[in-house]
């Protein structure tokens, strides 16, 4: 439609009572309810002024809600109508616009025409039209409910996805992160800082008690403790309570907080905890002994060679008692003070190797112990030390992240891909699996 401003541009002062009349006309024999200044348009030729109404689409709705009629705020409103628009009005034949609308299909209920009255027929016709209005509403309702039904099932499960990739990369990064500050630090210059925490006896054995007892939980307190308190004479004891400490898989990555912050200060400590955490890993004796079935009591069976060895893999994948070299890029370096070198990944490759050769002829229960094991250790370690590809922390992605319509659809679906190149970037950023050779044992 050539057409100048719309009348949100054009004040109405200027416009012809007759042409604001016209438009006022249109929109009540049609029951327009969205007559807003945008959807006037308005034309000039020299001095005269043309209105040209547009966008029709809330024309004849089922209710009046939300009605907005422009034209009732101009001043051309409270002109009252000329004999001329009068007598047109008075001529509209009703029934011809309602036999016009029935030919395109619309049907106005009874009780909306002119005059009302009851429908040929009496009131079995309207009983029967309102039961089949109330049905169609009922199932206009339900189909609503059901869309944002399935639309908030949608946008929770693209924030279980986005929550799932920044976890993952949390961890990865929290492990680089770890691996930098374990082969970077430098015990030896942090004697000037030890001396200012407190050594006490007293002190010290409640941060063992703690370190035995450590949880996810309580990590972040026994970090400010460790940050508090001198154990330069404690050092044995600590690495005795973190191997015996019965831990559950969700503690794993807070004793791998915790002994990287005991060995970037106390160089004696990575290595000999490294070393006792894999003599846990070994089978239990063949000859039960009150000691070893002590320890099966208190958490020391199949459930605790588990934890054990993944968390031997974590301790070496983030530096702790391995050399630089060795901890970057999986390759073998001597060993040093507080160090195993190359001994920390053949500890846990002898682990794995000896799980992995179970011998079911000579020991049949030790053989599925160990083979349920391995299989563990796999499943936890595939994409670690073990160089397998790593398994997506989420199923289907694709799918999930290719659903959900509209503005929060739109929303959460970039802020759960986001996430995930967030975790593809942290796992691009690893080094080579230094266990990768294992690996064919497992398979």
């Amino acid at each position: 439609v050539n057409a100048d401003p719309d009348c949100e541009e054009q004040g109405p002062a200027t416009f012809p009572v007759h042409q604001v009349h016209k438009i006022a006309q249109l929109d009540m024999r049609m029951a327009n309810t969205d007559r807003n200044a945008s959807n006037i348009l308005a034309k000039r030729a020299g001095d005269q002024w043309t209105l040209i109404p547009i966008d029709h689409g809330y024309c004849l709705p089922s209710s009046f809600q939300d009605i907005s009629f422009e034209w009732m705020n101009w001043p051309q409103a409270r002109v009252p109508f000329s004999e001329e628009t009068r007598a047109y009005i008075a001529a509209v034949d009703v029934e011809a616009d309602l036999a016009a609308l029935a030919s395109h299909g619309l049907q106005l209920r009874w009780e909306c025409r002119r005059g009302g009255g009851a429908p040929p027929g009496g009131a079995a016709p309207r009983a029967a039209e309102k039961e089949a209005r109330a049905a169609e509403e009922a199932t206009q309702a339900a189909a609503e409910a059901s869309r944002r039904e399935e639309e908030d099932r949608q946008l929770k499960e693209l924030k279980e996805v986005q929550e799932a990739y920044s976890q993952a990369a949390r961890v990865l990064i929290l492990q680089r992160s770890l691996l930098e500050a374990n082969t970077e630090a430098r015990p030896s210059t942090a004697g000037t800082s030890l001396k200012a925490r407190d050594s006490s006896v007293k002190r010290n054995v409640a941060l063992i008690k703690r370190l035995r007892a450590l949880t996810e939980d309580t990590r972040q307190a026994v970090l400010e403790d460790i940050e508090r308190v001198n154990q330069s004479k404690y050092v044995t004891e600590a690495v005795a309570a973190l191997a015996e400490a019965p831990l559950k898989a969700k503690d794993i990555p807070a004793a791998v907080q915790v002994c990287s912050a005991l060995q970037q200060v106390y160089p004696d400590f990575g290595g000999a905890v490294v070393q006792a955490v894999a003599a846990a890993t070994s089978p239990p004796p063949a000859v039960k002994t009150a000691a070893s079935e002590a320890a099966d009591a208190a958490g020391g069976g199949v459930a605790r060679r588990r934890i054990v060895l993944r968390l031997l893999a974590a301790l070496l994948t983030v530096g702790v008692g391995v050399r630089p070299a060795m901890a970057v890029d999986g390759q073998a370096s001597s060993g040093g003070r507080g160090s195993c070198g190359s001994s920390g990944w053949q500890l846990l490759t002898d682990a794995v190797q000896q799980l992995a050769r179970a011998d079911f002829k000579r020991d049949r229960e030790e053989a599925l112990v160990a083979l349920s094991v391995a299989g563990s250790f796999a499943k936890a370690e595939r994409g670690g030390v073990l160089g397998f590809s790593p398994k997506d922390p989420v199923s289907s992605p694709d799918a999930l992240l290719a659903g959900t319509q509209g503005a929060a659809g739109d929303q959460a679906r970039q802020e759960a891909m986001h996430a995930k190149s967030l975790y593809e970037a942290a796992l691009e950023g690893r080094g080579r699996a230094p266990l990768e050779g294992t690996r064919t044992l497992l398979e």
